[in-house]
């Protein structure tokens, strides 16, 4: 996280250092894509101590999304800001003989953050981007027996690569990584806890249409 946070500063110094030729550009785009979830299910016993794994969850499905956003383009180089809500449909559970043992589903993220990028060619823009994400699940459901989860706040690194295809336009094709950190859930309280450690790997092509605001 710190190391993207001083490459988007980076950029943004070198951007400022050459001669002035800017641009201001807004856009909203919708998005389509493959996401694909994990997590490990680890039971912590609260009394003796002990930490058992006790299933590795992953799902994948089909995903898409609405954005905007802005950027700032100095010579070849770009920086923005942007936001964005994607709609998931991944469902992580593990059956045992035929019965459900652990299920829970990731439904929406909302995410926000920054990317900069840099012009290759004169409608190629490759581009990094991070930001901070809030997942919507289900809840976890343990043997019949429902928990909640509530909202999972994390991480998203990424990056991409977009074309201008016609004045305006701009088809996007993009990877992103969530990391949600570590979420403790207290199935038995004073006994048992579970820990998930959620993931998302997200690949998905974006179509935009951006405007000029200044330049």
């Amino acid at each position: 996280m710190r190391f993207a946070l001083s490459a988007v500063a980076a950029v943004a110094v070198t951007a400022l250092a050459a001669p002035a030729q800017a641009a201001t550009s807004c856009y909203g785009g919708a998005s389509l894509g493959f996401s694909a979830a994990s997590t490990p299910v680890i039971a912590h016993d609260l009394v003796w101590g002990d930490r058992i794994e006790l299933a590795d969850l992953d799902a994948s499905g089909v995903s898409g999304g609405l954005t905007a956003g802005c950027d700032w383009r100095i010579n070849s180089w770009v920086i923005g800001g942007w936001g964005d809500i994607t709609w998931h449909n991944a469902d992580l559970k593990l059956d045992f003989l035929g019965v459900p043992f652990v299920d829970v589903a990731i439904q929406n993220q909302w995410s926000l953050g920054a990317r900069a990028g840099y012009f290759v060619a004169d409608n190629i823009l490759l581009y990094g981007l991070v930001g901070w994400t809030r997942v919507e699940t289900s809840d976890l459901d343990f043997l019949g027996i429902p928990f909640s989860l509530g909202s999972l706040n994390g991480i998203v690194l990424g990056g991409g690569v977009e074309f201008e295809i016609a004045p305006n336009v701009v088809l996007a094709t993009e990877y992103r990584y969530t990391n949600l950190g570590d979420e403790i859930v207290a199935v038995d309280p004073g006994f048992t806890n579970f820990e998930l450690e959620p993931e998302i790997h997200t690949a998905r092509a974006i179509v935009k249409y951006k405007f000029d605001v200044a330049r």
